[in-house]
């Protein structure tokens, strides 16, 4: 497979079809008993020692300290070369919340405004339609996203114009209209990328590196493109194939990642950002900041599970802040507890089985209290059963709910998951996903992941 055709981000990879998870966070805090060290050390060794993983950097920071940075395993599998504490590693999506930070320090400027028109910044045929700078920072334009279309294909070996892909991208129909669904989109965060470029008069990365990295003490971070032509310290990547073997990947086409995700870093650079974002107010002022950080919704009112750049999330009861990025040869998750003033950051040289959010989790089980938030339903279940279908990224889905008693299941094909009642018509499965019945609950439900919500009909 060309390495173009998923470069970013592999959808249905990783939000419809889920990977295998590897790693089994506790279900309540840990005791403590051991050192972080090898509290991290436990669950990171069975992935190294079982190849699931080639190597992986960790970093924890608290308090706004930097309190642990350590790799694991390989940067060369068949070398045996370990990998380096200071490893660079391709980042993929984690660069969204880097694009976003830049369009709202814009708007702080009154460069630009969130609910313009971007057709007041670049030229783009919306087919009538009024797409606001907010609609791209959120997943909720309707843009189709580039990499599950024929562009990357179409790219291939050529040189080309960002310009090209922007007139490629006016020619896909619109997944919906903008504000009514949300469906993750790299379209968006590549136009946002030409945005930064037409209100700053500076490149992209030029941009990042004045107004972002600079002021935050980056050293290490950078456009992956800039890593590729001399010395540098970037992790070799992997992918484990069918047979389950670690596969050595090449880099991709970092232009056409751009703003939704050509950046490298490091962990200890994510550290200091996130430090940096959340603690010190060096790169937003409150008031921005607390808009990237609160949940968009959709026209309906759904309240969906990203904000402006980041994405919104509980973990055991615990609210949670976070982006993750995959690619090939490449898996990166960072997250941010803020009641604990905790940053994790996992950072894997390996496209494969493990979840990087799991082994986040798992590594912040060290230091988290779990909140249980049980509720019983009381109502009648009946109107909720049946068979509802909606488009998830452009394809016809079909999702089954059953009941028995007082408990309601959801089937995928022939697997069955009990739902958990969490309040207002609210049901929450064991893949991550929400499933809102609201006062249409007879004919509609709401399924809203953290990269998605689409509203299902029913049909029997």
């Amino acid at each position: 497979m060309n390495r173009k055709t998923n470069l970013l981000y592999i959808p249905f990879y990783f939000i419809v079809l889920s990977l295998i998870s590897c790693v089994k966070s506790s279900s309540h805090k840990a005791t403590n008993t051991v050192s972080l060290d090898v509290h991290v050390n436990n669950l990171i060794k069975p992935l190294i020692d079982s190849s699931k993983i080639a190597g992986t950097t960790i970093g924890v920071a608290k308090g706004g300290n930097i309190l642990f940075v350590k790799s694991y395993g390989f940067n060369d599998v068949e070398s045996k070369a370990e990998l380096p504490a200071n490893a660079t590693f391709e980042i993929a999506s984690v660069t969204k919340p880097f694009t976003a930070i830049a369009i709202l320090q814009l708007a702080e400027k009154g460069l630009l405004d969130l609910e313009d028109d971007i057709s007041k910044y670049i030229q783009f045929d919306s087919k009538g339609k009024i797409v606001t700078v907010k609609q791209l920072l959120d997943h909720t334009s309707g843009i189709k996203d580039y990499t599950r279309s024929v562009i990357p294909n179409k790219l291939d070996g050529i040189t080309y114009a960002k310009d090209t892909i922007v007139r490629m991208l006016e020619k896909e129909a619109f997944e919906f209209e903008p504000g009514e669904a949300m469906s993750y989109s790299n379209s968006g965060y590549f136009m946002l990328g030409l945005i930064i470029e037409k209100v700053s008069g500076l490149s992209y990365n030029d941009y990042l590196r004045q107004y972002i990295y600079n002021p935050a003490n980056l050293e290490n971070t950078c456009d992956c493109g800039n890593l590729l032509s001399g010395p540098n310290n970037l992790a070799q990547g992997y992918n484990i194939n069918k047979d389950g073997n670690l596969i050595k990947v090449n880099p991709g086409d970092f232009k056409l990642a751009s703003a939704a995700g050509s950046l490298c870093s490091t962990a200890e650079d994510l550290l200091t950002w996130s430090i940096a974002l959340h603690n010190a107010e060096k790169l937003l002022s409150k008031d921005s900041y607390r808009a990237m950080i609160t949940p968009s919704k959709l026209a309906n009112g759904t309240t969906l599970r990203y904000g402006l750049g980041l994405e919104i999330n509980t973990y055991k009861g615990n609210e949670v802040i976070s982006h993750h990025g995959i690619i090939e040869g490449f898996l990166s998750d960072i997250k941010y507890f803020p009641a604990y003033d905790l940053t994790v950051v996992t950072l894997i040289n390996t496209l494969g089985p493990v979840k990087p959010k799991d082994v986040t989790t798992a590594i912040a089980d060290y230091y988290i209290d779990e909140k249980r938030n049980e509720q019983k339903f009381e109502g009648d279940l009946s109107p909720l059963v049946g068979t509802y279908t909606g488009k998830v990224m452009g394809r016809a889905l079909t999702r089954n709910f059953e009941a028995d008693g007082t408990q309601l299941y959801i089937s995928i094909g022939e697997e069955k998951q009990p739902l958990n009642y969490i309040g207002n018509d609210n049901w929450s499965g064991e893949d991550d996903y929400i499933y809102s019945f609201t006062q249409q609950k007879t004919t509609k439900v709401q399924i809203s992941a953290p990269l998605m919500s689409v509203s299902f009909t029913k049909i029997e």
